[in-house]
């Protein structure tokens, strides 16, 4: 059986179809076409509003949505968005536990896939303008790789964007230092 697991709360589990429409109205809708039998005129009115309204109640009809969140956000556990998913929560907070993936082969160096999916967040965060999720996405990136000149230049962004200047500036001399072609053009154009 394949899980799937949330977007938006990260439930993983087995997602449910939710049918549209409102039992209410169905149920006064039947009752008042039952009852009507004894005045025609409501009877020719009813009926035909009641049979069209069961048929197109499928168009509410939500499929593959979150048990939790009751909304259409969930992809396979097994595909790539998943896994991501997974990696992504499992370190935001242990205390949620995730069966491990069988279907994709693990790679042969875990840190540096850590590194690799912590970098791809960041800059997710940092395209969609959510710079402070961004610095921490990059801050777990430099936990794995301390040289690596690219996660520095991309926090040093986002902390400009949060107008924290002084840990901007501490980064991007640091990504200078490493060899980023464009924090040296930075520190060059600034420093005249």
């Amino acid at each position: 059986m394949v899980k799937y697991i949330c977007t938006k709360c990260y439930e993983v589990n087995k997602p449910i179809n939710i049918i549209g429409g409102s039992t209410i109205i169905e149920i006064f809708l039947f009752l008042t076409v039952l009852f009507s039998s004894v005045i025609l005129p409501l009877l020719i009115i009813t009926l035909p509003v009641f049979l069209i309204y069961k048929h197109n109640r499928h168009r509410g009809d939500k499929k593959n949505c979150c048990p939790v969140c009751k909304t259409q956000t969930m992809v396979p556990v097994d595909s790539r968005r998943g896994e991501m998913l997974i990696a992504e929560q499992d370190r935001a907070s242990p205390q949620v536990k995730s069966e491990p993936v069988k279907s994709r082969p693990k790679p042969k160096k875990p840190q540096e896939q850590a590194k690799k999916n912590w970098l791809a967040i960041g800059k997710k965060r940092i395209e969609a303008k959510e710079y402070k999720e961004a610095v921490s996405a990059l801050n777990n990136a430099l936990k794995t790789d301390l040289n690596n000149k690219k996660t520095y230049y991309l926090r040093a962004f986002a902390y400009s964007k949060i107008a924290d200047r002084q840990k901007a500036l501490e980064d991007i001399k640091t990504a200078a230092k490493l060899g980023h072609p464009k924090a040296i053009e930075y520190l060059q154009k600034n420093a005249a």
